[in-house]
């Protein structure tokens, strides 16, 4: 619920308080006199049963994620734009133009400040959330940066690329820290914090999620893929837990099976067939 007042018999109003749950709220009524006082409650979601908003990018939406109190999303798109959006009503709050190339990641500071996000130009960019302003333009990636955090109390980024680069910033001054070397030969899709900023995992291409004493720059456990992927097994289909085995080869799964590039082979527009023939398929628009 959104509540506000006014004192002109709604010729103007003033939020008093947005995102409200419950039956109560507590207010200190302001000293305005007014013979004319009017309260309005909105219902802000859903504003009718079943509605969906839909928030619309000139391409491909890459990550999205709510603030805090969920009031705000920030997205980030092929489109080389990072978006805030007002959650409620679907207008866009600020749409950030920076990145030359296609945005892979977007996220807000603990404290909602700042967002940062990573593209595949190679760079990770920090803005100003309130005015939609480009803050810093963090470069020393050598490959398409797939990720960026925030530790948890904002004094760090942390990035990844698709050379198996962990990167760490100093968000005081937009310097880099460190470089954490994972597998040069392998994808670092995805790294986070833990809750007292003392560890980091990430995760990538290889199936394998690492556990960095990242201060010390030492890898403190793996944790392997294989075991999850045999409890989800077990769930949908027990009687195929024995067709999941464990890769023990020297050579990352992902590369030993060439999985990227058949991934890759998803978005060609010329299909060969087995019959030694081809179909070509391309978008176009319904008539």
């Amino acid at each position: 619920m959104q509540l506000e007042y006014s004192t002109n018999n709604g010729a103007t109003w003033d939020t008093l308080a947005i995102n409200m749950t419950g039956l109560e709220y507590k207010w200190e009524v302001p000293d305005l006199p007014s013979d004319e006082c009017l309260i309005k409650i909105t219902q802000l979601w859903p504003n009718n049963v079943g509605r969906t908003l839909d928030l619309v990018h000139g391409n491909e939406v890459n990550s999205g994620f709510f603030n805090k109190d969920g009031s705000e999303v920030i997205t980030a798109s092929s489109d080389t734009t990072v978006v805030i959006w007002n959650s409620n009503t679907g207008e866009r709050i600020h749409t950030m133009r920076g990145h030359k190339k296609e945005v892979n990641y977007a996220n807000f500071s603990p404290n909602e400040k700042l967002a940062v996000s990573a593209g595949d130009d190679q760079l990770v960019i920090v803005w100003n959330t309130e005015t939609g302003e480009m803050v810093a333009q963090l470069e020393g990636h050598q490959h398409r940066v797939m990720s960026a955090n925030f530790s948890h109390d904002g004094n760090l980024i942390v990035s990844t690329d698709r050379r198996g680069k962990t990167k760490i910033w100093r968000v005081s001054n937009f310097t880099e820290a460190m470089t954490l070397n994972s597998d040069p030969n392998s994808v670092t899709e995805y790294a986070e914090f833990s809750p007292d900023d003392t560890r980091l995992v990430t995760c990538g291409y290889d199936g394998l999620v690492k556990i960095w004493d990242w201060a010390n720059q030492k890898i403190e456990k793996y944790r392997l893929g294989y075991k999850k992927a045999q409890t989800f097994m077990k769930m949908i289909m027990p009687s195929r837990v024995k067709n999941v085995k464990k890769y023990r080869g020297k050579v990352p799964l992902f590369i030993q099976e060439k999985i990227e590039q058949k991934l890759n082979q998803i978005f060609e527009s010329e299909i060969k067939l087995k019959s030694g023939g081809y179909l070509v398929i391309n978008p176009t628009e319904a008539l």
